[in-house]
Order: C-alpha cells, then sequence, then structure tokens
C-alpha cells in the first residue's frame, strides 16, 4: 500500500478541450464531437485549481510530472503557462514533461516561442 508521502511521479490531464478530431478519440465519438452530445465535460484547470490539488509541500517531493492530452491539449489550457510556472518555481528540480499535438498553439496564443522544445 501506497501513501501520501511516497507519491514522486503524477500524471495529470490538465484540460478536456482540443482542437484535433482524431478519428480514434474518445471524444470524437462516430464521427459527432462528444462536445455537441452534452456528455463530455469541457473543463480547463485553473492556477487556482492546480495551487489546491498540487501544495507545494507535495510539488517538493515529486520527480516527475507528466503532462498529457489523452482526455484534452496542454496548450488549449487557458492558465497553462502559469501551472506550469508555479510547479517549476515550488519544485526547481522537478521534470516536467508534456505531451501536446500542438493544434491549439495558433488560436490560444503566440505565448509558446518561450519553451523549448524537443521532438
Amino acid at each position: 500500500m501506497f501513501s501520501y508521502s511516497d507519491i514522486r511521479v503524477v500524471h495529470l490531464e490538465i484540460s478536456s478541450r482540443c482542437n484535433a478530431a482524431c478519428p480514434e478519440c474518445p471524444r470524437n465519438l462516430r464521427g459527432v464531437d462528444i462536445e455537441d452530445l452534452g456528455d463530455f465535460v469541457v473543463h480547463d484547470m485553473t492556477l487556482a485549481e492546480a495551487k489546491k490539488i498540487f501544495p507545494v509541500e507535495f510539488l517538493k517531493q515529486l520527480r516527475r510530472l507528466y503532462i498529457n492530452g489523452n482526455y484534452g491539449d496542454f496548450v488549449t489550457c487557458r492558465d497553462a503557462l502559469p501551472i506550469v510556472q508555479y510547479f517549476a518555481e515550488s519544485n526547481p528540480q522537478l521534470n516536467i514533461d508534456i505531451s501536446t499535438n500542438g493544434s491549439g498553439q495558433p488560436r490560444y496564443g503566440k505565448h509558446w516561442d518561450r519553451f523549448h522544445v524537443s521532438v
């Protein structure tokens, strides 16, 4: 059994919003956008939510944080940059891995050039 203090790695879905319409994505049911069906909750994590869920003391014990796009894309989250900045400032040793298809980039701003991107 694990305890809270044993957690060193976290996988986080920061948004359920995405521009892509990938045919195998769970949000695209039989070619119909799930958002149009009313069964899919569209939500972006806010900085306030991130601070509540991930207090500084907890972030300091982490080694790695994965922000993936299984339910939505990182670049579509309105508070993505402040959230990542909060994580990085709270634990400068934390490895933050972000997976994105980048499809929301033009729609959600031109501030992404501040990040180093490796493929």
